[in-house]
């Protein structure tokens, strides 16, 4: 198994990069215990992030970096809980290697975007019909889900800036004193 310190070292370019989560519904989530699905679902979240990164950056023709990971955790069906994890440039290259960073922007067009894109492979796939789209359609919260997590780093360089901050005030007070 690839360590993210060899990722982040071997794989990733030194741009700015985002966790993002990629959620399902429970009602659909039953279905991706056929793992050939899983490969899909990446496929869906690919797919997406791409869209949305092109659309928010109006660049077209710009590339973006992803490695993502599957996680099923539960091993029954009624805790079966299928998600990505993907580590996303935040942004896109272009041919010329030019990076444009993506500014910091709701991700509910995202979720919209992958919601589509499962529903749309589900049905492609002869696993759902219209029946139970127009039913999560209708829910005001359907359950997808994409967000970017905290990395650990970033959490641990805010509390070694903080600490600097506090220990900078201390200083500060003792001199004026």
């Amino acid at each position: 198994m690839i360590q993210a310190d060899q990722i982040k070292e071997n794989v990733l370019y030194p741009v700015p990069h985002g966790q993002y989560v990629f959620s399902l519904p429970i009602i659909l989530r039953v279905y991706f215990k056929h793992r050939k699905l899983l490969t899909k679902l990446c496929h869906c979240a690919y797919e997406s992030l791409l869209k949305f990164l092109r659309t928010t950056i109006g660049l077209s023709d710009g590339v973006h970096c992803v490695v993502m990971t599957i996680q099923t955790f539960g091993d029954y069906m009624e805790k079966f809980h299928p998600h990505l994890h993907a580590m996303v440039s935040d942004g896109l290259f272009r041919k010329s290697v030019a990076f444009y960073v993506m500014p910091k922007v709701d991700l509910g067009p995202l979720e919209e975007i992958f919601r589509a894109k499962v529903l749309k492979m589900l049905k492609a796939e002869g696993i759902i019909g219209d029946a139970l789209i127009n039913n999560l359609m209708s829910w005001k919260h359907t359950g997808f889900l994409v967000y970017i997590m905290e990395s650990e780093l970033l959490k641990m360089m805010k509390k070694v800036k903080k600490m600097w901050l506090n220990t900078l005030f201390v200083m500060l007070r003792v001199t004026l004193r």
